[in-house]
C-alpha cells in the first residue's frame, strides 16, 4: 500500500468523513479541528477544496491535565445528515475573542461541499427537562480567581453528534474536572438534542433544545464520552453509555432515550425510557466481595478504593447494536462486554438480566505498580462461568484468575454481521490482543471464542496504562449470500485496527501500527490472517497514534490520523505550550 499525508496547524480529536463524489468527481474528506477549522479535501489529489474557521478556540491550560491539548474548539466528530445535505458541527467558543474566561459551545448548519454556512449558528444553553435543576452552561455557574470571574464548570464534547430518524440532532458531554463541587457548579453528564429543522431557520420550530441531566442538582458525574463514539441511535431512540460513578443517579449506566420532535413551536424533548445501572454496588460491598450470595453482583466493592474507584467508566466505549436483533453491546474499563437487551435494559446490576451469560472478559493487566489494583483480582475471579444444569441462582461459579493476570479497559467494539442470525464481534482491549468471538443474535445463546491477532498492544507498559487497546473498522462488500440488508460478504471483509506499538496514548505520546487482519479466515492455533502492517519506527511506521479516532475505510482508501509532535513545521500553539498539531495519512492500493 501507498499513502499521502495532508498536515494540519491544529491538533485533531475527530474521524474524517468522506462523501462519496463531494469533490466533483472525487471523493471529499472532511476534517475537524481543535482551532474549530472546518477543512475539506480532494481525497484523489490531496487538494485543499475550503479550509474555514467559526470562531476563536480556547486556550485549554486550566482544563489539558496531561498538557498536550494546547487549544479546544471541535473535539466531537460531526455528523452528515443527507436528507437535508446538512454538515452539523459543535464547536466550542470564546464568548469573547480577547478573553478566554468565557466559553460557549455553538452548533453549526454547513453545505458539507463547501462549508458554507446554511442558517445561523445556535449556541447551546438550557435547563434539564427532568425536574433536577441541571443546567447547560449555567452562566452562575462562576468562582473568583485573581479578582476575575470565571466559569466553575465546563461541559466538555468528545461524543461523536448523531442524528435520528425523526429529525432529531443529538450530542452528548463530559465535563471537566469530574469532581463533586457543591449545587449548580457540580458537573453532570448530560444529552442535548435539537430539532434540525430548527437548526435549519425553518418556521414553527423551537430552536431551543431538549436537555437529559443523567445526575441530580446536588449530586455529579455520570460524564458521556464512549471514547469518541456517538450516541446510537434507532428510530426516535438513543442509546447512551456514562461512566464516573461518583453518583447514586445514572452514573455507570445504560441510558434509553426518546426524542420527541417540536410541535407546534414547543421546545423538543428527551423523554427517558429505560435504564441499565452496572455498578450499583458501589456503595454498599465489603472489602471481601465474595461473599454468600455475590451471585446477584456485577462489581466487587469498587467505591471502596479510591480514585480508581470512581474511574470504571462503564461508557469507556460506545455502545453496539446488533443489527435484526434486540442485542446491544457495550464495552468498559473492566474489561467485559456487557450484552443488553435493548427493550428491556434490566434497570439493576444483576448478571441475569444480561442476554449472554456469561459476559465476554475481553482484556486484562494485572501488573505490579503501587495502583494495580488487588480488588482487580477480585472481581475477575468473581466473573461468573457456566456450569451444566445451572439454575437462575446458582450459575454464577468463579471463573480463577484472569487471563495472563491481566485486565484492562475496552474502548472499541466491531461487529461483521454474517446474516440474521449473528457474525463476528472483535475487540482489542488495552494491553492485549485483537481477539474475535462467534456472536448470536438470539437472545441467551453463549458467544465463542474464534480466534486473535498477532500483536500485543502496549507491549510492557505496567498497568493501569496502555491505552487506548485497539481501535477498529470492518470494511467489505455487501452479502452475496443473504438478503439481510446489513450482512456483510465474509469473503471481502477486512478487519483494520489502529494500537499503539509501546507506551500510553492517553497520559503521553506513543508510535502506532496500522494493521489489516483477514476477518473470517481462522489459522492453525486459532490466529486471525493478517494482510498489512505498517513497518516498524522510523521505516514506513505509522507515526504518533491520535488518541481515539479509528480508521475509516472508504472507496479503497483507508484514512488514518495521527499526531506531529515537537519542532514540527506548520504548527502554532499557544506560549509555553507543547507543539502538537495532526497529520491525515491516506493509504490506497499501489
Amino acid at each position: 500500500m501507498k499513502y499521502s499525508g495532508y498536515n494540519f496547524n491544529a491538533k485533531v480529536e475527530t474521524q474524517p468523513l468522506v462523501l462519496e463524489n463531494g469533490a466533483g468527481a472525487d471523493d471529499l474528506v472532511i476534517v475537524t479541528t481543535m482551532k474549530n477549522e472546518v477543512v475539506g479535501i480532494n481525497a484523489r489529489t490531496n487538494a485543499t477544496i475550503y479550509h474555514i474557521k467559526l470562531g476563536p478556540e480556547i486556550s485549554s491550560q486550566d482544563m489539558d491535565i496531561w498538557k498536550h491539548t494546547p487549544t479546544w474548539g471541535i473535539s466531537a466528530t460531526p455528523v452528515i445528515d443527507t436528507s437535508t445535505n446538512t454538515l452539523f458541527v459543535a464547536a466550542w467558543l470564546r464568548k469573547n475573542a480577547n478573553d478566554n474566561r468565557y466559553r460557549d459551545y455553538w452548533i453549526f448548519s454547513l453545505d458539507p461541499a463547501n462549508g458554507a454556512q446554511k442558517a445561523a449558528p445556535v449556541r447551546i444553553y438550557g435547563q434539564s427537562q427532568e425536574g433536577n435543576d441541571c443546567w447547560f452552561n449555567d452562566a452562575d455557574a462562576v468562582y473568583w480567581q485573581n479578582g476575575q470571574k470565571r466559569q466553575y464548570v465546563y461541559p466538555k464534547l468528545r461524543a461523536g453528534l448523531a442524528l435520528t430518524g425523526n429529525h432529531g440532532l443529538v450530542l452528548a458531554f463530559a465535563a471537566n474536572g469530574e469532581s463533586y463541587q457543591g449545587g449548580r457548579k457540580n458537573p453532570h453528564g448530560m444529552v442535548v438534542a435539537y430539532d434540525t429543522r430548527a437548526l435549519l431557520g425553518q418556521d414553527g420550530f423551537s430552536r431551543q433544545p431538549g436537555i437529559f441531566c443523567a445526575t441530580a442538582f446536588d449530586s455529579w458525574g455520570a460524564g458521556i464520552w464512549h471514547a469518541g463514539g456517538a450516541p446510537v441511535t434507532e428510530g426516535d431512540m438513543i442509546y447512551v453509555a456514562t461512566s464516573n460513578n461518583g453518583s447514586v443517579d445514572l452514573a455507570e449506566s445504560m441510558v434509553k432515550l426518546r426524542f420527541i420532535p417540536s410541535f407546534g413551536g414547543a421546545r423538543p424533548v428527551l423523554e427517558k425510557i429505560d435504564f441499565y445501572k452496572a455498578f450499583l454496588d458501589e456503595r454498599t460491598s465489603a472489602d471481601d466481595c465474595l461473599w454468600d450470595d455475590n451471585h446477584s453482583e456485577v462489581s466487587c466493592g469498587r467505591a471502596n478504593f479510591g480514585k480508581a474507584g470512581a474511574d470504571w467508566d462503564f461508557g469507556s466505549a460506545g455502545p453496539l447494536l446488533v443489527p435484526g436483533s434486540s442485542l446491544l453491546l457495550q464495552g468498559t474499563k473492566d474489561g467485559i462486554i456487557y450484552s443488553l437487551d435493548k427493550y428491556n435494559l434490566g434497570r439493576n446490576e444483576r448478571f441475569k438480566w444480561l442476554m449472554s451469560k456469561p459476559p465476554l472478559v475481553a482484556s486484562y493487566y494485572g501488573g505490579d505498580s503501587a495502583e494495580n489494583w488487588d480488588r482487580v483480582q477480585h472481581l475477575n475471579r468473581s466473573l461468573p462461568c457456566p456450569a451444566a444444569g445451572h439454575s437462575d441462582h446458582d450459575w454464577f461459579i468463579p471463573c480463577g484468575d484472569p487471563q495472563f493476570n491481566k485486565m484492562h479497559h475496552i474502548h472499541a467494539l466491531a461487529f461483521a454481521q454474517r446474516d440474521r442470525l449473528g457474525g463476528i464481534v472483535y475487540v482489542w482491549g488495552e494491553n492485549s490482543k485483537l481477539k474475535s468471538y462467534n456472536f448470536s443474535a438470539l437472545g441467551g445463546t453463549l458467544p465463542t471464542f474464534r480466534a486473535e491477532g498477532a500483536e500485543l498492544a502496549s507491549l510492557n507498559t505496567d498497568s493501569p496504562g496502555g491505552m487506548p487497546g485497539g481501535l477498529l473498522m470492518v470494511s467489505g462488500k455487501p452479502s452475496s449470500k443473504s438478503a439481510f440488508p446489513y450482512a456483510v460478504d465474509f469473503g471481502t471483509a477486512i478487519l483494520w485496527a489502529v494500537f499503539p506499538k509501546y507506551g500510553d496514548v492517553n497520559k503521553g505520546f506513543a508510535e502506532g501500527q496500522l494493521v489489516a487482519y483477514d476477518a473470517t479466515t481462522i489459522l492453525p492455533g486459532n490466529k486471525m490472517k493478517r494482510l498489512f502492517r505498517t513497518g516498524d519506527d522510523n521505516h514506513g511506521g505509522l507515526g504518533t497514534m491520535s488518541k481515539m479516532i479509528p480508521p475509516v475505510v472508504a472507496n479503497g482508501r483507508v484514512y488514518v490520523m495521527i499526531y506531529r509532535v515537537g519542532d514540527v513545521d506548520n504548527c502554532t500553539v499557544p506560549d509555553n505550550q507543547l507543539k502538537v498539531c495532526s497529520q491525515l495519512k491516506v493509504y490506497g492500493l499501489k
